[in-house]
């Protein structure tokens, strides 16, 4: 569990997302009642913690989606006897800023909440999904959070490096001239769909991998500079560098791989490209 600042931001952000507003006392609209108690659960519980894709049965799976039924439920308590909601959601692993479920549970006996859900998880998007609970009052004060993991796993099959687009030469610059620029595109599948590829990257002579990306130019895999992609999400993943006056002549040896959110990796490809 976050401590209280966290959990106080998380749920800030929660009610944003979810359009819970923050209510006012009467006297002061738009101002909390600085007396209030917020509500508190505890004692989370749900089901499955784990999916595994490959023996789901053969009905559950619907498209690109495998529908898993979830029962989620926690205990809810406000001292000042006003719980009006408790709510979950859960969240994809790779941040997106929409849950792929949301909804709220029901009040039973003991002060416990509960809820059966039909959760479509992308079967392709393997790794942990979080489940969030909080709840909020008739005012619309929010309390705590409680967190827990939905891993989500498949053996699947590797990604394919299908192409690679890249020079075979490339005109180191003279002294004092421009740096020339050198774009490397790797057009990458999956059969288990592009979204269950986790990485694509080059190594130049055996050294430290860099990442290729498909996200559009947005630098979103190499924070820092531009990837040079022209469009995201179309499979082609992309890296682009500059050659100046001081890298040295000669051949390189550039290796290709892609990795799925399995670990799964693709058959290398290996391309040779001079510095002239």
């Amino acid at each position: 569990m976050n401590g209280n600042r966290r959990a106080s931001a998380s749920s800030l952000l929660l009610a944003a997302l979810l359009g819970v507003a923050a209510m006012g006392c009467d006297s002061a609209p738009g101002v909390q009642d600085p007396l209030a108690v917020p509500p508190v659960v505890s004692d989370l519980d749900y089901t499955p913690r784990l999916v595994q894709v490959d023996n789901v049965p053969s009905g559950a799976i619907s498209g690109d989606n495998v529908l898993v039924t979830m029962d989620i439920s926690a205990r809810a308590e406000d001292a000042d006897g006003d719980v009006d909601r408790v709510s979950f959601v859960i969240q994809s692993p790779v941040g997106a800023t929409e849950p792929i479920a949301q909804g709220d549970l029901v009040a039973g006996a003991g002060g416990r909440f509960a809820v059966r859900a039909e959760v479509a998880f992308p079967k392709a998007l393997t790794g942990p999904y979080v489940l969030i609970v909080y709840a909020s009052d008739q005012r619309g004060h929010l309390g705590n959070e409680l967190r827990g993991t939905i891993e989500l796993t498949a053996t699947g099959n590797p990604p394919v490096i299908d192409e690679i687009i890249a020079p075979d030469r490339i005109q180191r610059p003279a002294a004092g001239e421009p740096a020339a620029t050198l774009q490397l595109i790797a057009v990458v599948s999956d059969p288990d769909g592009l979204a269950n590829v986790a990485r694509v990257e080059v190594r130049f002579d055996g050294g430290s991998p860099l990442l290729l990306c498909d996200d559009g130019g947005q630098s979103q895999c190499n924070p820092g500079f531009a990837s040079g992609d022209a469009a995201a999400g179309d499979g082609r993943f992309t890296l682009t560098i500059q050659v100046n006056e001081n890298n040295t002549p000669g051949p390189r040896t550039l290796e290709f791989i892609a990795t799925d959110r399995s670990g799964l990796q693709s058959e290398p490809v290996t391309r040779v490209l001079t510095i002239e």
